[in-house]
């Protein structure tokens, strides 16, 4: 009976698995040891201060204000900061609130394919889109 003959991707594919079975196991690494995470130093959020006392910010207003009036005779610098700091104060939860929705988590980004994608809705026209629409249509032609 004839040798059998092999295909050239036969014979390449014998060759490898041939290398492959040569090679010496890959050293164990029994040198390695767990490391900790490195600890992240804790920031202070304004935002949960706010959302577990509301009135807080309102309160700290008035009493700034209050020093500034009583400080108001001594030292006119320190008078000034002290209201400058009450009205700070007093417009920081509107302010933030603005900027940082509280009703939802902040999402990290998730990545499919190498893209980054988000399940968060999307906001919407800004209002400005929305007055030149509106502005629009009541010019009689419809805004794409």
């Amino acid at each position: 009976m004839p040798d059998k003959r092999y295909t050239k991707v036969e014979e390449e594919i014998i060759q490898i698995l041939d290398r492959l079975e040569d090679e010496r196991p890959a050293p164990s690494r029994g040198h390695l040891r767990l490391v900790k995470p490195p600890r992240k130093r804790k920031r202070f959020d304004f935002g949960r201060v706010m959302s577990m006392s509301p009135l807080l910010p309102l309160f700290a207003a008035f009493g700034l204000a209050f020093l500034a009036i009583v400080f108001r005779d001594t030292s006119s610098l320190l008078a000034t900061s002290l209201a400058v700091a009450s009205i700070l104060m007093f417009l920081a939860p509107i302010v933030l609130r603005r900027s940082a929705p509280t009703g939802t988590p902040p999402m990290e980004a998730k990545q499919w394919r190498g893209r980054d994608i988000s399940f968060t809705p999307d906001s919407g026209p800004s209002p400005l889109e929305r007055a030149r629409r509106w502005m629009d249509e009541r010019r009689g032609r419809p805004r794409l």
